[in-house]
């Protein structure tokens, strides 16, 4: 089903040169969608995903990522909602929190073109 929906995407947007995917899982499918159309990554789209993952170097060209702490994202979380959960008779809040991320650019979202 993804894989339709990226096709259709895509037909209906040709012309887009990028694609961020929201997870590895989506990105997984999305490059496999790129693949069947015979896209080639990065000379005609260029493709990056949150959640890095390690099949990510084994693809080729390697796939750029954002990589998130997921661990730490997971006990903070956790934090907020016993908070929320001790302070049971307390207005509700909205926790800001930014963790710290890496941008680990690979073969995915070089830029192709030359230079004259």
């Amino acid at each position: 089903m993804i894989n339709q929906r990226i096709h259709g995407f895509l037909r209906d947007n040709p012309h887009l040169d990028g694609l961020f995917f929201a997870t590895n899982f989506l990105a997984f499918e999305g490059l496999s969608a790129l693949s069947d159309l015979g896209k080639r990554i990065p000379e005609e789209i260029k493709a990056i995903s949150f959640d890095d993952h390690y099949f990510f170097n084994l693809y080729q060209p390697t796939i750029s990522a954002i990589e998130q702490p997921l661990e730490l994202l997971a006990d903070k979380l956790m934090e907020s909602m016993l908070y929320q959960l001790d302070k049971e008779n307390a207005p509700k809040i909205t926790l800001k929190t930014v963790l710290p991320n890496k941008l680990n650019i690979r073969g995915s979202s070089l830029n192709t073109q030359r230079v004259k």
